[in-house]
């Protein structure tokens, strides 16, 4: 079994507006048990060349009132900061390995995207653009720090506040069962 995505693989029709915040894309995880986060992928916009960045993914949370709320939201992987290699196009980052986090099925799950120097990324405002991402709420646009310099904290603070709007991402998680190799297929 090959590598799987899950989010937003498909950017046709897309805009691309600058970055400046914390950003996450969530969804109930109905994937099936036992399956290991392996990357995250995101597409750059024309000016997003040398921005700096800081991906994560979290599980927990709530899908309707934010990753500050319900149960604890806590980090599977930390990207570090990176530098945007160069602009349109899809941008992968995978987790070294040998060992990956387990994704909790039936649980909420989560793609994050911080950054102050505002990289270009591509969204849609079309619901029906959502892919596996929820389709009612967009985007959380977190009040949280945006520094692309300091970890994500784990778990996501209770404390902290944000919003939804009706914005998704051209981004997505990958992942695949224990044992197989991390080789990029589309799922559709």
């Amino acid at each position: 079994m090959a590598t799987l995505t899950y989010g937003i693989t498909d950017r046709t029709g897309f805009t691309t507006a600058g970055l400046n915040g914390n950003r996450w894309m969530g969804q109930q995880f109905t994937e099936g048990a036992g399956f290991e986060l392996r990357g995250i992928g995101f597409y750059t916009g024309p000016g997003a060349s040398s921005d700096l960045y800081r991906l994560a993914a979290f599980e927990g949370g709530s899908i309707t009132v934010g990753p500050h709320s319900g149960p604890s939201c806590d980090l599977l992987w930390d990207s570090g900061e990176q530098t945007a290699p160069g602009s349109n196009q899809w941008v992968t980052h995978l987790l070294p390995g040998p060992t990956y986090p387990t994704i909790t099925n039936n649980y909420p799950l989560w793609a994050c995207m911080k950054s102050s120097w505002s990289p270009d990324l591509d969204f849609s405002s079309n619901s029906l653009d959502a892919g596996d991402w929820q389709t009612d709420r967009g985007r959380f646009a977190s009040d949280d720090d945006n520094n692309s310099e300091l970890a994500w904290a784990d778990p996501y603070p209770t404390g902290e506040t944000g919003s939804f709007a009706n914005f998704w991402y051209a981004i997505h998680l990958l992942y695949a069962l224990p044992g197989n190799p991390t080789i990029m297929r589309r799922r559709r």
